[in-house]
């Protein structure tokens, strides 16, 4: 379970870095930023993600394998 959560977690932030559009000069390997998907796709994840990221989901999880 710590490592399915340690690869949720770490996809997700490697997918909000790279679906962010890079800065004037950024210059990057990956760049999800230009895959297409659909709007309503990429808002229901970004909102996952958000989630994900959380200090309370993160303790929430965390504390399931800790007790």
């Amino acid at each position: 379970r710590r490592l399915t959560w340690l690869r949720t977690v770490t996809w997700a932030v490697k997918w909000r870095a790279l679906t962010t559009p890079p800065e004037p000069g950024e210059r990057r390997q990956e760049d999800w930023s230009a895959t297409p998907m659909p709007a309503a796709y990429r808002t229901h994840v970004a909102a996952r993600i958000a989630d994900f990221l959380t200090p309370e989901t993160m303790a929430r999880v965390r504390s399931e394998w800790i007790s």
